[in-house]
């Protein structure tokens, strides 16, 4: 189940269409529902337009991080 969260849906939104886009960067706890806000803004939006990365996962070291966003960038 998704957690309804408009306020920081619109603000990621508004970041991803402002001039010139900023990347937002969503930070919280464990629980907080980061994971699923993050998907349901790529199902919004659109996977060919955005990407979740989950950089705890991937990314562990500079070189990694780089490396993920480069294979998984639309």
């Amino acid at each position: 189940m998704i957690s309804e969260r408009p306020s920081v849906e619109r603000r990621v939104l508004s970041a991803l269409k402002a001039t010139p886009a900023r990347v937002p960067v969503v930070l919280g706890p464990c629980g907080s529902g980061r994971t699923s806000l993050l998907l349901h803004l790529r199902h919004t939006v659109g996977a060919n337009r955005c990407q979740y990365v989950d950089v705890e996962q991937i990314a562990t070291t500079p070189e990694g991080f780089l490396q993920a966003l480069s294979l998984h960038s639309p």
